[in-house]
């Protein structure tokens, strides 16, 4: 019966897995953003500025709205949350669309940086970043509480992955179906995350991981044989699953007594301990227990002294572990509200992700840019066509290496937590490394086919961070208020993310303002942009600046992240042993073989 509920527990856990990652490739869509703004302003006139407000519109929905989704799926579900997704993505996309195709016409001729048409267009891109951050917050909390901790960090890396992978697939979709179709890609995204929002809402809801079956093995003959009888209390074995814990804990010393043999009796005067022990526990626990030994045959020779001295010893390892052990989250931080301002931690996750999302946030929303930047250099006469290919091929480098960082980040975290005892922290260093190296790589990219180190580089940078800090925030505040207090903490972008938007369009507008062409031809002749559109002709020169500063807000966010690891090893140190002063004796084996 209890096999048959687990396979049953599991086979949903999986669905709640596969469902959630559904949503979150649906949710990602703002990272295509590069995928069609250079052709969305060159249809409708917008500066670059204009196509960076747009843009930063996107940023702002997702980041903006993030506490009040995650109070909301906190408090009521994930239905909720993927329910108004579903209507809000396909508003905003269908609105974006409906300007592309000219269904919906720019009015305003003025050349004011936020006029009506950038308004509207601001709202609708809006939608598709609230729509997002509801998807993102819905898979992400179901999934964390459907697995255990051991497993988080990969569990909320895969999931995170599909995120981050969200751009490859439609922009791929998109080319492979409709090339070159720019409104086509828009009517993709508008379908397709719009149905992931909508069997999200009937698959993805938190499932209960609690490993009962793993509660009520029984111990090898071979070994020591436990048993547990009743005293005054009837014992409940769905009230005192930690007991049951404590019992594993005691087995798991038993098997442990062969590498650390103790002294081979206790002294008669400590016997008193096993009833005093027994009756402080009782008064831990309304369903105290009390521990009995079987001794094995082969063992039964051994001295009364040694039989006692082993029965103290299952009594003190019961008695220790049942303090220790408590129940499922019972030792878990829970952190959250106001209280989580006042917390380091908390400042210290917010600057790291405010400063290295906000540098990855710049390249990703202006990547399409940079190519049209690097082909226009002694090149006016350049292809629109190639230059599209080449925008495509740079967000989907992104979006795959932001996935493959997400993925990767949360293996790694949780095997260096599991088999060094490295806290995961620790990541946070590498990833701040890599996103310097994404940075000086951009700064010397003359030509777009060296933009594919920058881009893979930058991906797995920002899709690590992306990965790494949800489990951070439930590992230092908790995971029962997890999506409101990751709600706030993924405010971080907002500012940073939209401030380097606004420097990188301003940057290039000015730039592009005083640049010239190095020679001229028929404006049309390749399919080339209008005389309206604003470019620059200065190659990277157009957006170093730019680049400098993002380089030194990584740097910023190395610093960070070395006093990240520095506060958690130094908390791990200080941490007393989780399993306690465990007194132990050797089992005498047929041989005899005397304590080492």
């Amino acid at each position: 019966m209890v096999e048959q509920q687990t396979v049953s527990t599991s086979r949903r856990n999986l669905v709640v897995l596969l469902g959630s990652i559904l949503v979150a490739l649906g949710s990602g869509t703002n990272y295509v953003y590069s995928a069609y703004a250079p052709q969305l302003g060159a249809k409708l006139n917008l500066t670059h500025t204009q196509i960076n407000i747009v843009g930063i519109a996107g940023n702002l929905g997702m980041y903006c709205s993030g506490p009040i989704w995650g109070k909301v799926v906190d408090a009521r579900g994930p239905r909720i949350p993927l329910l108004v997704a579903f209507v809000l993505i396909s508003f905003g996309y269908g609105g974006i669309r409906a300007f592309y195709t000219g269904a919906i016409t720019m009015s305003e001729t003025s050349v004011a940086r936020f006029n009506g048409g950038v308004a509207a267009l601001f709202f609708f891109s809006l939608c598709t970043g609230m729509a997002g951050n509801a998807g993102i917050t819905s898979a992400m909390n179901s999934a964390a509480k459907s697995f255990p901790d051991r497993m988080r960090a990969t569990i909320t890396g895969m999931v995170a992955s599909g995120f981050g992978l969200s751009a490859f697939f439609f922009s791929t979709t998109a080319h492979v179906l409709f090339p070159g179709d720019t409104g086509a890609l828009l009517l993709v995204l508008a379908l397709g995350s719009s149905f992931a929002m909508l069997l999200g809402f009937f698959i993805v809801r938190p499932v209960s991981h609690t490993p009962h079956h793993e509660l009520y093995q029984a111990l090898p003959a071979a070994e020591s044989q436990l048993s547990i009888i009743e005293q005054s209390d009837t014992f409940s074995p769905v009230e005192g699953t930690y007991e049951q814990d404590a019992i594993a804990h005691v087995r798991g010393t038993s098997r442990a007594r062969d590498e650390a043999r103790r002294s081979r009796t206790f002294a008669r005067e400590d016997i008193p301990f096993l009833s005093d022990g027994a009756s402080s526990y009782r008064g831990r626990s309304r369903n105290a227990a009390r521990l009995s030994l079987e001794i094995p045959a082969w063992s039964q020779d051994g001295s009364p002294d040694q039989a006692r001295g082993r029965s103290v010893s299952m009594h003190r390892d019961f008695i220790d572990a049942t303090s220790t052990l408590k129940k499922p989250h019972e030792d878990d931080p829970n952190i959250h509200g106001f209280a989580l301002f006042k917390t380091v931690d908390f400042w210290v996750v917010f600057g790291a992700l405010s400063l290295l999302a906000g540098t990855g946030l710049m390249y990703i929303n202006n990547v399409g840019l940079i190519v049209q930047a690097l082909l226009a250099a002694g090149n006016p006469d350049w292809d629109r066509a190639d230059g599209g290919e080449r925008q495509a091929a740079q967000v989907s480098i992104i979006s795959v290496a932001n996935a493959a960082g997400r993925l990767l980040i949360g293996l790694g975290a949780d095997h260096g937590k599991n088999k060094y005892d490295a806290p995961r922290s620790y990541f946070l260093v590498i990833t701040a490394l890599v996103a310097i190296a994404s940075q000086a790589t951009l700064m010397y990219a003359e030509v777009p086919d060296h933009l594919w180190m920058a881009s893979g580089l930058l991906g797995l940078a920002y899709g690590a961070t992306f990965g790494l800090c949800p489990v951070l925030t439930i590992e230092w505040f908790g995971i029962g208020h997890f999506s409101g207090n990751w709600g706030f903490v993924s405010l971080a972008p907002v500012l940073s993310g939209n401030l380097f938007n606004l420097m990188f369009g301003r940057n290039l507008d000015n730039r592009a303002a005083k640049s010239q062409p190095v020679a001229t031809t028929p404006t049309h002749a390749r399919g080339l942009p209008s005389s309206s559109e604003l470019l620059c002709y200065d190659g990277s020169a157009c957006y170093t600046d730019s680049i400098r500063i993002s380089l030194f807000a990584c740097f910023c966010a190395l610093a960070i992240s070395i006093f990240a690891a520095w506060r958690d090893k130094r908390r791990q140190e200080s941490e007393p042993s989780k399993a306690g002063l465990l007194w132990t004796v050797e089992e005498e084996s047929p041989s005899g073989s005397h304590a080492r």
